[in-house]
């Protein structure tokens, strides 16, 4: 197992739009310069806080990735009135599903 995850708290000013959410989320999913193999899931914590979950296929894939995915949150922070309350970056060592 070598994937790499990375998971963010975020505050917004307004009440979350969710459509919004998503309808950003597919285009930047879509854009050429997505990072191939990689899972995003944003969820509600409350109606004016979100969380992230990044799944990259390992550490190398995220450091490749690094630059672009902290411009776009300087920018999301900035464009959307967000602010990133907490950051946490690892490898995944134990999974488990049925």
């Amino acid at each position: 197992m070598n994937e790499y995850v990375s998971v963010t708290v975020w505050k917004h000013s307004e009440p979350i739009d969710w459509a919004d959410m998503q309808a950003m989320l597919t285009e930047n999913m879509n854009d050429q310069d997505a990072q191939k193999g990689t899972t995003v899931r944003w969820f509600e914590i409350d109606e004016n806080t979100h969380g992230s979950v990044l799944t990259y296929p390992s550490k190398e894939a995220f450091e490749n990735h690094r630059a672009k995915i902290e411009a776009y949150r300087k920018e999301s922070s900035e464009d959307l009135g967000i602010t990133l309350e907490h950051k946490h970056d690892g490898v995944i060592r134990a999974e488990g599903s049925n």
